[in-house]
């Protein structure tokens, strides 16, 4: 009796780092459609003020610890400050990434705006 025919199964021809390479595969990247260079910035501003908003909060906290423990004293009022208009400035730069994205996809026409002004122009119902 004969071997049951399975196209599924691949021939493995070789190995690489460790790992089979199945034959009939190619080793490429798959495309990937990049994004314009607005959008990229945005995008990088956008990364940064988490960033440094993160590191900012991070701060406050080990401070509230230290405080709570009774090792040394809170946050200062400067440093709640500027976590608070860091924290403004990264919403506004996360709403301009957004606005790229949507240009790219919907074209420089719609933006985003409050449902409220939306919603008194009469777009939606």
């Amino acid at each position: 009796m004969s071997k049951p025919v399975t196209h599924s199964e691949k021939k493995i021809t070789t190995w690489r780092n460790g790992r089979p390479i199945v034959a009939g595969r190619r080793n490429t990247a798959a495309p990937r459609v990049s994004a314009a260079p607005h959008e990229m910035s945005a995008y990088r501003a956008f990364a940064a003020a988490t960033h440094v908003r993160k590191a900012i909060q991070r701060r406050i906290v080990r401070a509230f610890r230290r405080h709570i423990e009774g090792a040394g004293r809170g946050p200062t009022d400067a440093e709640l400050l500027m976590f608070a208009r860091l924290a403004i400035a990264e919403q506004r730069l996360g709403r301009s990434f957004a606005q790229a994205q949507a240009d790219r996809y919907c074209g420089t026409g719609q933006t985003f705006g409050e449902p409220a002004s939306v919603l008194r122009r009469g777009e939606h119902p």
